[in-house]
């Protein structure tokens, strides 16, 4: 990984910063592979009062001037966040911008066949069951930061994930599980060495992680379970340089009252232990699908869901993307879906009133008329169900997203504030 100049810091300032971060590691014994500690407390975010989206703001500038190592987004969604493809645009374009800080979180192995990652490789569930929080409700509500859990079903079950592309140097690795009573101890390899041996019984249940800094970044991590019972979650891995990490927590059929499966203190420390500066919650496709839409206490069930996530990470803003047009077969024809538009208007209301900003996709792109035209492109942009999008359109989402993203936070001067973002006061936005 190299570390990425941009155009405000002076010439040769981030060749120095890179090597500042990177000297004390490698001055150590060839022995001392990882060593504690995670950096300085600027890579940790800050909790102010009320975090608000000047807060993200000034962290980036801060990213840009040198004076921060890192800015993390989480991104939540359903079945779009889950296949990363819009989110894959949104990282390579953030990390253009500000820096490339690593590939972020991916589960301990695939939830599913076509559970995808652009930066990870994992295998399939052997020897563990997953448990995710839209298709089962999990006793204690501990899905973890990406919303699925792995429960062991025999000691010796070993899950690895591996790194599509190598870290050069240095990074700081995360192994986030579960603590509960009589758990199993848990052996943890990188590129097959064993690092780390814990226990995760304890007497207090809840999401925790296991955090090493490695001199030279491993390319496979692995878990091994011992005698008893284990449930995990997944890895987070960061460069040494300075950047973005987008990590991407998409789930199958997810919907946003569905975090409600979570405790309050699970919902809390799962997230958490991802450090975010900011939450996107990409939801609605599942619901402005449905023939006559969600129930009347659908989006009473959002703004609960949303507070849950506020009172979370009360350091972080967070921003709702909404369902964007989706199509439907009538009689023969394809035509637009008459419940996205309404779908996003409601939960556009429900973001706003839980002090979330709220980008309403459906008037970003045009409203229903932009169905016939993504089907009549060549390659379309949505798919033949009429409701998800195709790799192209996703890229092309991302990209739209990106650029309201960076006109609405006003980092590009004189671009006028998008009709279709609302933000909280604090950007002028409503």
């Amino acid at each position: 990984m190299t570390l990425r100049r941009n155009a405000s810091l002076p010439r040769g300032l981030p060749l120095l910063l890179g090597l500042l971060l990177v000297a004390p590691l490698v001055a150590r014994p060839a022995a001392a592979r990882w060593s504690a500690g995670l950096g300085p407390s600027t890579d940790r975010a800050e909790t102010p009062a009320a975090a608000g989206f000047d807060t993200f703001r000034a962290r980036l500038e801060a990213l840009e001037q040198g004076e921060r190592r890192v800015v993390r987004v989480v991104h939540l969604g359903d079945s779009e966040v889950s296949d990363d493809l819009v989110v894959r645009t949104l990282r390579h374009r953030f990390a253009e911008r500000y820096g490339d800080a690593g590939p972020g979180f991916v589960a301990a192995m695939r939830p599913w066949s076509w559970y995808y990652r652009e930066a990870w490789r994992a295998g399939p569930p052997d020897g563990f069951r997953p448990v995710v929080y839209s298709r089962a409700k999990l006793p204690g509500g501990g899905y973890g930061p990406g919303g699925v859990a792995f429960e062991a079903k025999r000691a010796g079950a070993l899950a690895e994930v591996a790194l599509a592309r190598p870290i050069l140097g240095p990074c700081d690795v995360a192994f986030h599980f579960a603590r509960q009573p009589a758990g199993a101890a848990l052996e943890l390899l990188a590129d097959g060495v064993r690092f780390a041996a814990i226990r995760s019984a304890s007497v207090q249940s809840g999401p925790t992680a296991e955090r090493r800094r490695f001199v030279d970044c491993p390319r496979r991590l692995a878990v091994r379970v011992g005698e008893g019972p284990a449930t995990i979650y997944g890895w987070s891995v960061e460069g040494a340089g300075s950047g973005v990490v987008w990590s991407s927590l998409g789930v199958v059929a997810g919907r946003l009252p569905l975090l409600l499966r979570y405790e309050d203190a699970a919902l809390r420390d799962g997230l958490r232990a991802l450090r975010p500066d900011l939450v996107v919650l990409s939801f609605g496709i599942n619901a402005a699908a449905w023939p006559r839409g969600p129930s009347s206490s659908y989006f009473g069930d959002v703004e609960v869901a949303l507070g849950k996530v506020r009172d979370a990470l009360p350091g972080a803003p967070c921003l709702v993307v909404g369902p964007y047009p989706l199509g439907r077969r009538r009689d023969g024809h394809e035509e637009a879906h008459p419940v996205a538009r309404w779908v996003s208007q409601r939960m556009g209301r429900a973001a706003v009133a839980s002090g979330c900003g709220y980008l309403d996709r459906y008037e970003m792109v045009g409203g229903a008329p932009a169905v016939l035209r993504w089907r009549q492109r060549e390659p379309p942009r949505l798919r033949d169900d009429l409701v998800h999008l195709t790799a192209n359109g996703s890229d092309w989402m991302g990209e739209r997203i990106f650029r309201t993203l960076v006109a609405g936070l006003a980092l590009e001067p004189g671009r006028r504030f998008p009709a279709h973002l609302s933000l909280p006061a604090d950007l002028g936005g409503g």
